[in-house]
Formats: C-alpha cells, structure tokens, sequence
C-alpha cells in the first residue's frame, strides 16, 4: 500500500513542479524573457532526481532513495528561491495567470509526503533486515 502512495506522491510532484512557473523554463518568463540556462538544468536535475528516488525506494534501496530525494528537496528550494530572486517577489506572487504562492506550496507539501514515505520505508527496510 506505501508503495502505490509513493508512485502516487512521486507523480503528484512532478506535475505540481511542472505547474510552478519559477521552476520550469519559460512560465513567469515568458513575458520578461527567456529564463537562465541554469533554472532549465536545475528543474530537470530536480525532477530526475524525483524519478529515481522513488525507483530506489521502490526497488529496495530506501535508505539511498530518501537521501536523494531530501537533497531534491533542497535543490527545489534553491532553484525556486534563486528564479524568484531573478524575477522579483512580485512575480512569483502575481506572475501570468495569477498567484503561484499557492502551487509552489502544494509542490513542497508533496515534496515533503514523498519524503516520509521514503523515511518510512527506509525504516521499514532497516528493522526487517535486522529481525
């Protein structure tokens, strides 16, 4: 059952990432510029390192899975953080097609559910391994 809410939490944060315009290229951008070379690298850095801390979680290795994925957590915040930066507060709050506070906080709550259901399944892991 965990791992059905892990593919879940893992779908639900990739799409929610892909909704925050201050993550992907272009979105709040597109009507201030192009958006820098490294927020592009930095999202997709992010979201490959969603899909493959899940793999490693489903697979077995749940320790390394939720090291990944927590390290994903701070390269989110960083790369969200750094765009914000580049585009003004105002953007981020008020950007095209209204206020994306409220999606970067869905993407951080998702971020953050994923992260305990790989805590719990490297937990899990552990104490099988030593009963």
């Amino acid at each position: 059952m965990r791992r059905s809410l892990l593919v879940i939490a893992a779908t639900a944060t990739l799409l929610a990432s892909a909704a925050n315009p201050h993550f992907i290229f272009g979105g709040a951008y597109d009507f201030y510029g192009v958006g820098p070379w490294w927020q592009l690298a930095g999202a997709y850095l992010c979201l490959g390192a969603v899909v493959v801390g899940a793999v490693l979680v489903w697979r077995g290795s749940a320790r390394r899975g939720f090291v990944l994925l927590g390290c994903e957590l701070l390269l989110y915040l960083s790369v969200t953080a750094g765009s914000a930066l580049r585009a003004g507060r105002g953007h981020f709050s008020n950007g095209w097609g209204g206020s994306f506070l409220s999606m970067f906080y869905i993407a951080i709550g998702l971020r953050v559910i994923l992260l305990y259901l790989a805590h719990r399944e490297a937990r899990d892991a552990r104490t099988s391994v030593v009963a």
